[in-house]
């Protein structure tokens, strides 16, 4: 009798096993596409209950920063005394030009996961989204 096939892992799976091996690896990005404000705050949620132990980063937009050549100064002022576990990068949907992944990447020894909506992310992924190792949609 042959075994039954394993179920296939979920989007959410997929990106937790990405987190969990890329700990410690700078240059680990994913992109993740969301399809609406509710997915998106789904998301961030069970990535905190998930990872509840890790030092989690979230940046967003409405922090002040006026680029992405401050953002490194604002991981600092949130997180002081300890170096980020996992990057959660939200809310520059306005401000693609200036994400800069590719340098938070050389920056940090942590997975960065950066959401973007539908119609952002084919504009990301002309650019510097071809550098992400782990794309999903949720």
């Amino acid at each position: 009798m042959s075994q039954p096939k394993p179920r296939p892992l979920t989007p959410f799976e997929v990106l937790c096993n990405f987190i969990d091996l890329s700990q410690g690896n700078k240059g680990s990005v994913s992109l993740i596409q969301y399809q609406n404000i509710n997915i998106l705050n789904e998301l961030t949620t069970d990535l905190r209950n998930k990872f509840k132990t890790l030092n989690i980063i979230e940046i967003n937009s409405k922090q002040p920063s006026n680029n992405f050549m401050d953002v490194e100064q604002l991981i600092k002022v949130l997180s002081p005394t300890k170096e980020p576990e996992l990057l959660i990068v939200k809310g520059y949907e306005n401000e693609i030009a200036n994400l800069s992944v590719l340098f938070l990447a050389r920056e940090f020894a942590c997975p960065i996961v950066v959401l973007l909506p539908e119609r952002e992310m084919s504009v990301f992924m002309n650019g510097q989204g071809r550098d992400a190792e782990l794309y999903l949609k949720f």
